[in-house]
């Protein structure tokens, strides 16, 4: 063991004419200094380690919050997207609703019995999911981890059934036009009986009731008690009032589309030239004017100008 006595002689020599300075350490005194050098050395590694790890931890810090400043972003951007969405659901699912109850659908798609089927308008079925083709499933976690990733596929999946809702709409759209185009034919389309009575006349050849042989009857008569009311057979415009000579007190109507009536040998007429009326609707009463045999309608379909058998257009 070396002598804790044992001294050492430090001396310091100036490069001036300055006189040499001398100290004298013990060896205990020269192992603490040894001892403090080397913990402040290892104290300096440790304090620059330290301030390594302090400015990485820095650098993920402010990553971590950029990522969640993005996801932020991202989930205001799909619950906005998700709010829109529902309310485009709302709308088509508003306008499958109208058209229905347009064209008197019961709620699983087909036609009521006592509905006239429209032209050009389809039989719609129920608006869903698997009807309205949507094909659309959503990245789940398994298949992407990182949130943000996440996000974006979702919102790409937004994107897409955006697309398709405007797709529908634009179908639902154009059925609603159509079914409104063939509810109105329907409705101007004669379709009903204009009175209430017995058919005492058919339409075609038949034997003139006043003896003059065998003769072309245009439309059919319709029999009952005097004053019987007489309604319109379609939604139309009233074109004609007045006396024509075989038919007494008679009233005209044009319903479009190539239809028009006649009412003839009425004893009174309620309706005045231009007037719109609807399907339904008393136009006049029941009577003997002109040349008739007893009170009676007598009831004319004309389509694009040519008579027709009237009955045809009577439900």
């Amino acid at each position: 063991m070396a002598d804790r006595k044992q001294t050492y002689t430090v001396m310091v020599i100036p490069h001036s004419e300055q006189p040499s300075t001398s100290f004298t350490l013990r060896l205990f005194q020269v192992q603490l200094a040894s001892l403090c050098l080397i913990a402040l050395f290892l104290s300096l590694l440790v304090f620059a380690n330290l301030h390594h790890n302090l400015q990485a931890n820095m650098a993920e810090l402010e990553e971590l919050r950029m990522v969640n400043r993005e996801q932020r972003q991202q989930i205001e951007y799909l619950a906005a997207e998700t709010e829109t969405l529902q309310d485009t659901v709302r709308s088509l699912l508003e306008l499958d609703r109208q058209i229905r109850e347009m064209v008197r659908l019961d709620r699983y798609g087909t036609w009521p019995s006592t509905t006239v089927q429209v032209r050009t308008s389809p039989a719609l079925p129920p608006l869903d999911a698997t009807t309205a083709g949507l094909r659309l499933t959503l990245p789940t976690r398994s298949a992407v981890t990182q949130p943000v990733e996440r996000a974006l596929a979702i919102r790409a999946a937004n994107e897409e059934l955006k697309d398709q809702f405007a797709a529908i709409g634009a179908t639902l759209t154009s059925y609603r036009t159509a079914a409104s185009e063939d509810l109105a034919y329907q409705s101007s389309r004669p379709s009903i009986p204009p009175a209430v009575g017995f058919i005492t006349s058919p339409f075609g050849v038949r034997t003139s009731p006043f003896g003059w042989g065998v003769q072309f009857h245009s439309g059919i008569d319709i029999a009952a008690r005097d004053g019987t009311p007489i309604v319109a057979t379609g939604d139309g415009r009233v074109t004609f009032v007045g006396w024509k000579s075989s038919y007494g007190r008679t009233v005209e109507l044009e319903h479009g589309y190539g239809y028009a009536t006649l009412y003839g040998h009425c004893s009174k007429v309620i309706v005045s030239v231009g007037q719109k009326v609807k399907k339904g609707t008393v136009i006049a009463y029941m009577g003997s004017t002109g040349q008739s045999t007893g009170p009676h309608v007598h009831y004319e379909v004309r389509v694009n100008g040519k008579l027709v058998n009237p009955r045809t257009y009577m439900n």
